[in-house]
């Protein structure tokens, strides 16, 4: 009896103390598979878990590589921009964000744009407006200001993105 009460504030403990998290998913291509939904894109990511390649066959190995190296820098700041509180406030909610250089010259110092339409995913909840203001700020400055230069001259001009609080 004392074991199961022991073993039942343990697993209470570890719950409460979980580390909350954006994680940070690149969508298919639409032509390929729709991720506009929630449901489509929780369909699609739980494929992803069980080997669907669908992304990683759909570029150039150059693209793929130089999208993924942004990705994996994009979601780690982002993650240091929340609070675990805020995080864990908005655990659930899916948004899907487009990170988007334009058709402009692969030297353009414009920065990247953001394109996040209210009626994709969760993106006119509050959870995945926090992050717009916060993303924006993110790819507007410094170096995320620089949209990857292999995909832009691979053609690849925007970069579909999935965020999901965990």
């Amino acid at each position: 009896m004392v074991r199961f009460i022991v073993a039942g504030i343990a697993v209470l403990l570890s719950i409460g103390n979980a580390t909350a998290a954006i994680e940070v998913f690149l969508a298919p291509p639409g032509w390929q598979r729709s991720t506009d939904s929630t449901v489509e894109i929780k369909d699609y990511l739980t494929s992803k878990k069980s080997g669907d390649k669908t992304v990683e066959n759909s570029y150039l190995p150059v693209i793929f590589s130089a999208v993924e190296i942004y990705r994996n820098q994009v979601q780690k700041q982002i993650n240091g921009m929340f609070t675990q509180t805020e995080l864990k406030k908005y655990s659930g909610t899916i948004c899907k964000i487009d990170i988007t250089t334009g058709n402009t010259a692969i030297d353009d110092p414009d920065p990247p744009e953001l394109f996040a339409l209210d009626y994709y995913a969760d993106n006119s909840r509050a959870g995945c407006q926090v992050l717009i203001k916060k993303l924006e700020k993110l790819v507007t400055h410094g170096r995320f200001r620089q949209y990857p230069v292999r995909a832009k001259e691979h053609g690849m001009l925007s970069i579909d993105m999935l965020w999901v609080y965990s």
